[in-house]
């Protein structure tokens, strides 16, 4: 999956006339590439900014379906149903499939897909390669249950990782109804990382903005599996760990210091109506003010101990102006926390030191779905994010 540096002659910019550079997807096909072989190159290992949630709280939540609304009594205003428990998986049965697509900026983009299901499923996905593989519990061999459109969730990796570093994260948010999906982005991954960081933090957004377009054009494409998926106007969440942090908050609408150090360049979506992000990278100091531009409502969770990118979280948070929003400070929790799969050794999370990472993880799904939920309009939502006060301080501002 090794490339050749992309040069801006590859992207579209348009001047906005405020001193500002929006940069935006060059509007080419995106193309099924079905010649790569998703398990080359996996000889390199220098996970420095990854992030793999594997949260092994599920939810059985019956309330949880994927119809997104039903009519009360005011016309036009929509309701949901109540929040169910979420702490247990929601009644969906986890799907997942694989794609190849290019993007617009000629990266090929590795796609992890997850979905609800109404199907019994049989082959469980296997992550990894070679002698390290990780069983998940969602199934290969399920179709989407699409009948309704359902809300959708697109993740940015941390930096030298892979689209499924969190995926018991992604399983656990399908069996509540969502649509999760994320690229491996070409050149920062943990079996290619030869991308240079002044191509891959401009590229990395727009990676994010291709794999929805992908998306919407298969929901839309009565032939695909995910036909029928996806709500055109609903838009969706971005979320991303450590770099895919920084990539969520771009695409959520900060704007990033060009070489002079100036907040100018726009590499937002509007079609992201909401950011997530766990132990987000400010990115060598490329969003030092830019996340005041954010509009969006925002989630940020961080962690006191984090070994690789420390508290930047606090820094990159307090700049938000936009409600509501809410900061998790965690006092025990390190850098691979959110990702168990990273665990080799002790440290920066992993280990007897640090909170227990099975009961993190297991928050850390419990607050995105609740969070997630609570955005959409679900009554009795936010009120399930868990509490405890001598691992977490949460901070709300609506």
């Amino acid at each position: 999956m090794a490339r050749g540096l992309m040069t801006l002659s590859a992207l579209l910019i348009v001047g906005c006339g405020t001193g500002k550079t929006k940069i935006t997807p060059d509007p080419v096909e995106h193309r099924a590439d079905t010649d790569v072989d998703t398990d080359t190159d996996t000889d390199t290992d220098t996970d420095t900014d990854t992030d793999t949630d594997t949260d092994t709280d599920t939810d059985t939540d019956t309330d949880t379906d994927t119809d997104t609304a039903t009519d009360s009594g005011d016309v036009g205003v929509p309701t949901l149903e109540p929040a169910g428990d979420y702490t247990a998986p929601g009644p969906w049965t986890p799907g997942h499939r694989w794609d190849t697509i290019t993007g617009s900026t000629g990266a090929t983009l590795y796609l992890s897909t997850w979905f609800p299901s109404s199907g019994t499923g049989s082959s469980h996905t296997w992550y990894g390669w070679d002698s390290w593989w990780n069983e998940g519990e969602s199934f290969e061999d399920v179709a989407p249950a699409c009948d309704a459109p359902v809300p959708v969730m697109v993740h940015s990796h941390g930096s030298t990782s892979l689209s499924w570093e969190m995926f018991t994260l992604p399983e656990f948010l399908s069996t509540h109804g969502w649509l999760v999906i994320g690229p491996d982005h070409e050149g920062n991954t943990l079996y290619d990382d030869s991308g240079a960081f002044d191509t891959t933090h401009i590229r990395r957004p727009l990676d994010i903005q291709d794999t929805y377009d992908w998306l919407l054009d298969q929901s839309a494409d009565s032939s695909s599996a995910l036909y029928g998926c996806v709500d055109s106007a609903a838009g969706y969440v971005v979320s991303g760990y450590s770099y895919g942090g920084y990539t969520a908050y771009a695409v959520g609408g900060a704007l990033v210091d060009d070489d002079a150090g100036a907040p100018t360049v726009d590499l937002s979506d509007p079609r992201a109506t909401a950011i997530i992000t766990f132990a987000p990278w400010n990115a060598y100091s490329r969003l030092e003010g830019g996340t005041a531009e954010i509009t969006v409502p925002v989630l940020t969770i961080g962690g006191q101990r984090d070994a690789t990118v420390g508290t930047q979280y606090l820094g990159l948070h307090a700049g938000i102006g936009s409600t509501p929003r809410l900061l998790g400070d965690f006092e025990n929790t390190g850098h691979y926390s959110y990702t168990p799969i990273y665990c080799w050794e002790s440290g920066d999370g992993c280990g007897g030191a640090y909170l227990d990472q099975d009961t993190f993880v297991q928050m850390m799904k419990t607050t995105v779905i609740s969070w997630a939920e609570h955005l959409r309009g679900r009554p009795g939502a936010i009120e399930q994010i868990p509490e405890d006060p001598g691992e977490v301080t949460w901070t709300l501002v609506e």
